[in-house]
């Protein structure tokens, strides 16, 4: 991944720096790494709480009374999959560290974000993270808590370390709402190509970050790996512009569901639509961007 001034740095250290990066970019779900703090709890508590999991559902529902149990499940786990890829993501691509993922070994403490989506103001569930294990992978010697693999390593820990993170979570949501387990998975895989993407542009290394991302969910036999899931790259021509334009999106593998909320329409890169008309859609909003007819 990028270069890197601290190949001597113990673990810990490792660690603490590639979190510093991350808090100091996306403050909204910042990551820590430490012991237990008073009032947090592990994903481990939460996944196992009916008590917890009710209360989250509770909160997707809030939106809209009248969503069912299958859609709540859906906007619970994209909204813990934006809290978890938010704090790891950033590390493995700004850091080459892959930390510690297991349950236990993830600690949060949920609050309510007031901020603003496309003009308009929302309240949004959101947490701090805090990884409380010291073991970490990475591309460098860094002390005795630190396993050195190559790139294809990381990723390959990325990737297990996901699994095994949200297995309690998929196996919890099925049970209790009995929304699907590969629908579930596919939200998953979806969340970590769109926020490679976000932290590759970020980053300024968009294809690196992309390749990255693909080489953790298209591994056969994984249930992060769907044929759907991708990227896709479009461009716009006009004459107003002094040359094409092109930009890459996501191709989804999984259905949101917003489109199940009162009033709400489906995504424009929902699965559920074609690619003609998920093209079309997002070319206009690419003219209405510059401001074209």
């Amino acid at each position: 991944m990028r270069d890197h001034e601290t190949a001597g740095a113990s673990a810990a250290d490792s660690l603490t720096e590639a979190t510093a990066l991350q808090q100091s970019m996306w403050p909204e779900v910042p990551c820590s790494a430490g012991p237990m703090l008073p009032g947090w709890m592990t994903s481990a508590e939460l996944f196992s709480s009916p008590a917890a999991l009710e209360e989250f559902l509770d909160y997707e529902g809030s939106f809209d009374p009248g969503v069912d149990l299958k859609s709540r499940a859906a906007f619970l786990m994209s909204d813990y999959c934006y809290i978890f890829f938010m704090a790891t993501v950033p590390l493995l691509v700004g850091r080459s560290v892959v930390p510690d993922m297991s349950p236990d070994s993830v600690s949060l403490q949920f609050y309510t974000h007031h901020g603003e989506h496309d003009g308009e103001a929302m309240t949004v569930r959101r947490a701090r993270v805090r990884l409380l294990s010291p073991q970490i992978f990475t591309d460098r010697e860094a002390g005795p808590f630190s396993t050195v693999t190559d790139h294809a390593g990381l990723c390959e820990r990325f990737r297990m370390g996901v699994e095994q993170h949200f297995h309690p979570l998929v196996e919890a949501l099925a049970k209790r709402t009995g929304f699907s387990k590969n629908a579930q998975w596919r939200l998953v895989g979806d969340a970590i190509a769109g926020r490679f993407l976000d932290v590759g542009r970020r980053f300024g290394c968009l294809t690196e970050a992309m390749a990255t991302a693909m080489t953790i969910v298209k591994v056969q036999g994984s249930p992060l790996n769907n044929r759907q899931l991708g990227y896709f790259d479009l461009t716009l021509h006009d004459s107003a512009l002094k040359e094409p334009f092109t930009y890459t999106f996501r191709a989804r593998g999984g259905c949101c569901r917003y489109y199940t909320v009162e009033g709400a329409e489906k995504c424009p890169t929902c699965v559920l639509k074609s690619n003609e008309e998920r093209n079309s859609i997002l070319l206009q909003e690419m003219r209405a961007h510059f401001c074209l007819k």
